[in-house]
């Protein structure tokens, strides 16, 4: 930015290690690689798709933010209300997400008959996969990275009987965060 202050394209575009900019007048364009994501990027448009097919269009924009953490449809006004409000946080999928969908996923363990440590390597497992999951739904935002490494580390403070401290866990994902993408914090 030239002024103090000013919008930084650059910066913005590093933050979201983005490192080229296309430009194209293509309308319609297909994706020729096949990946092991496809299914979830599909199931989640499916589930826009259903969204809004089945609300109006204010409300069909908060389901989808809080569905799928995209904010894209959401007016700027809509934005800034909850801003105001002060709970803009409950629009941006998160750790509060990914804890009741694991909340849900290890609860089912308890109606099995399972060994301790068994329960401990199953739990380690699913937070792995529905944190992985979880990123990928929503496009790897930082803040569902995070929870999901914290609750990786809960779970493996578990398994190898180490009393969890969320402070060195926070950290560790913080390091781990910056080391991999160290715009994401800008």
């Amino acid at each position: 930015p030239v002024n103090k202050g000013g919008y930084d394209f650059r910066g913005y575009l590093k933050s979201h290690n983005a490192t080229t900019v296309l430009t194209c007048d293509m309308i319609e364009f297909s994706i020729v690689k096949k990946s092991i994501l496809r299914p979830v990027y599909a199931m989640r448009t499916r589930i826009t798709e259903n969204i809004f097919l089945n609300l109006e269009q204010p409300e069909a924009a908060l389901v989808n933010a809080l569905v799928t953490g995209s904010k894209d449809q959401m007016s700027a006004t809509q934005k800034e209300n909850f801003r105001r409000a002060g709970v803009y946080h409950i629009i941006a999928v998160s750790g509060l997400h990914l804890g009741l969908l694991l909340m849900f996923l290890l609860a089912s363990l308890g109606s099995f008959k399972i060994k301790s440590i068994q329960k401990k390597y199953i739990s380690l497992a699913i937070t792995f996969v529905g944190g992985m999951f979880l990123m990928v739904f929503t496009g790897f935002g930082i803040s569902v990275q995070r929870a999901a490494f914290m609750a990786l580390f809960l779970c493996v403070a578990g398994l190898v009987s180490r009393d969890y401290s969320p402070m060195s866990s926070l950290f560790c994902v913080l390091a781990v965060v910056i080391f991999t993408s160290p715009a994401s914090y800008r």
